[in-house]
């Protein structure tokens, strides 16, 4: 199992790098790139990202405008954030919803018929919690009458 620090890190690296090519691909804009803006396109592609990055800085600029440099400035935000460890959420989220299978299908929840809740249940509200007990008791009868 990769251990979720790793993951976390890993995942900085990619959002950083991300964020890098958005904002130099939405930079070195120009709108005779595309074939579709101009009767002539460069040849090369003056954007620094290429093809794609021309294609990126058309969606960007021409769809959302200078709006769109807000992507690279939170692309790093994120980036610090998960390189930090401050986004918790990140981690605990592939921590729930991934646990062990040995975990998960013990015997003892085999004999049960229904898998039981893992600990983080309790931190959900209580309006939820009657409201999933409820899908849960209705589809257990459902199987009981087939």
């Amino acid at each position: 199992m990769v251990p979720p620090r790793l993951t976390a890190r890993v995942a900085s690296v990619f959002t950083g790098a991300t964020g890098a090519f958005l904002l130099l691909a939405l930079a070195s804009y120009h709108p005779a790139d595309l074939g579709v803006l101009a009767s002539a396109p460069n040849s090369p592609v003056r954007n620094v990202g290429g093809m794609l990055g021309a294609w990126v800085a058309f969606v960007g600029r021409a769809g959302v405008g200078w709006a769109s440099f807000i992507l690279p400035i939170l692309g790093a935000i994120w980036a610090l954030r998960l390189w930090r460890e401050q986004m918790d959420l990140f981690v605990a989220v592939k921590e729930r919803l991934t646990p062990p299978i040995r975990q998960r299908m013990s015997e003892e929840k085999k004999r049960q018929g229904l898998l039981r809740w893992p600990e983080w249940w309790e931190s959900v509200p209580p309006i939820l919690q009657r409201e999933v007990e409820g899908h849960r008791r209705e589809e257990a009868a459902q199987v009981k009458q087939t």
